[in-house]
């Protein structure tokens, strides 16, 4: 491998490592057989037992908020929560004019 091209790589891995939809998954595990979700900050954790709620409300606003908002729905659909809780999963993301919508919520239906 060249130099060039380690230092691409170690450029383009640094980009994707800061992310906010990597940085969301890296903040927000689903335990699925034990129906739990936890959220990581500041050394804390945080955990909720996702059998005591049917709804899941998504929110966020500003130019990062579509790809936390991806990142948190990757993490629900890939821990394959929905086989062990009946939950339904909205969101509500406002963001900046002429920024292009790429999350797709069909993604995230269980039925």
């Amino acid at each position: 491998m060249s130099i060039t091209q380690l230092a691409k790589d170690t450029f383009y891995n640094a980009l994707e490592s800061v992310k906010p939809s990597e940085l969301v998954k890296a903040s927000v595990r689903v335990i699925a057989k034990e129906k739990k979700l936890q959220l990581r900050t500041n050394g804390d954790v945080n955990t909720y037992d996702l059998s005591q709620h049917n709804n899941i409300l998504i929110v966020g606003a500003g130019k990062a908020s579509q790809e936390m908002c991806r990142g948190l729905v990757d993490v629900f659909v890939n821990s394959n929560i929905f086989a062990f809780v009946d939950l339904q999963i909205r969101a509500f993301v406002n963001i900046p004019k002429g920024q292009k919508v790429r999350v797709d919520l069909s993604m995230i239906s269980h039925e």
